[in-house]
């Protein structure tokens, strides 16, 4: 006995219905999440080009989805930084940020930058601030930056681990002698190395923060050491390592640590003349910044600190393919 045919309107209603069914959980997926607020964040560096500033915003950037979906916000992040990066054009873009209707800033500037008017301009009009890499004397929300004293004690202490022994003989390039920044490193690291008492220390080396002011001097001390005693290098810098040329050694004859890794030194690691680069953590310091931001605004709720310290990360050979994947993203 065969089954009964359905008429042909039972049959397009039936192909109707499986259309139905099959396109449901597309209907679903597509439905809108429920946004309460939308907010505007701007990220300002006083170079929008430079590697840490790109790192800031992608940190914000990946912070963004996580508090949208916590308080049913729809936020965005638009980078402000200008092309010239002159007191005006930075003063501009903080300006442009009020002016376009942003509700939060955060800003990579230099400590000397003369922006602390402006912090304060919005400040009172309602507008956070969250200042990262340094800190400004101004009404701002908090500041986010790295502990460079520490910084530069996990530095010789990095470079202590790779030695091969507790006797031998280092060399410490130090940039600028009055330097803050290289003041805090040096410090830092000279606190660690008294802690290695056979250890025979030669310099510290006060250089222009420049390739062409380090480099020479490395080359020179480096050269003049005859009986071939000089076993490693601690540069509180990256400077010897942005001009590209090889560092005068071999790969594997000295044990080098240097610190504010960008993609500049991922040759000189990837050689092994280089043991090891700390890295400010812009990206975790950008995540931070906007959640910050966002607390604020939204919840109406001041920063429990007033200065937030970010951990270095300290790049090797071991995770020298992640930083060079994330960087390669973050640049685009």
């Amino acid at each position: 006995m065969h089954p009964r045919r359905l008429s042909v309107p039972a049959r397009r209603l039936r192909r109707l219905l499986w259309l139905a069914l099959a396109l449901l959980p597309l209907t679903l997926a597509a439905k809108p999440r429920e946004v309460w607020e939308t907010y505007k964040v701007a990220v300002i560096a006083g170079n929008g080009e430079a590697p840490a500033a790109k790192a800031i915003e992608a940190g914000a950037e990946a912070a963004a989805p996580v508090l949208e979906d916590e308080y049913n916000l729809a936020i965005t992040v638009d980078n402000l930084s200008p092309l010239n990066n002159t007191a005006q054009s930075r003063q501009a873009a903080i300006h442009r940020a009020f002016l376009d209707g942003y509700n939060a800033v955060l800003l990579n500037v230099d400590s000397s930058l003369e922006v602390a008017e402006e912090i304060d301009f919005l400040n009172r009009h309602g507008i956070p601030v969250v200042t990262v890499g340094g800190d400004i004397a101004s009404r701002r929300l908090a500041a986010i930056m790295t502990d460079e004293e520490a910084s530069g004690r996990l530095a010789a202490e990095t470079l202590v681990k790779n030695l091969r022994y507790a006797r031998d003989k280092i060399a410490i390039l130090a940039g600028t002698y009055d330097d803050p920044v290289s003041q805090l490193r040096l410090a830092g690291a000279e606190a660690a190395l008294e802690k290695v008492p056979d250890l025979e220390i030669d310099g510290p080396y006060h250089t222009p923060e420049t390739f062409s002011g380090t480099f020479p001097k490395l080359t020179e001390v480096t050269e003049t050491d005859y009986g071939r005693n000089l076993r490693g290098w601690l540069i509180l810098g990256n400077w010897p390592l942005l001009g590209g040329r090889p560092l005068p050694w071999k790969a594997g004859e000295k044990v080098c640590v240097a610190m504010d890794a960008d993609p500049h030194v991922i040759p000189f690691v990837a050689s092994g003349q280089v043991q090891a680069v700390l890295a400010e953590d812009n990206f975790a310091m950008g995540k931070l910044g906007l959640t910050l931001l966002i607390e604020k605004v939204h919840n109406k709720k001041d920063a429990e600190q007033s200065v937030y310290t970010v951990p270095p990360m300290v790049l090797t050979q071991d995770n020298l393919a992640e930083f060079q994947r994330n960087w390669t993203q973050w640049l685009q």
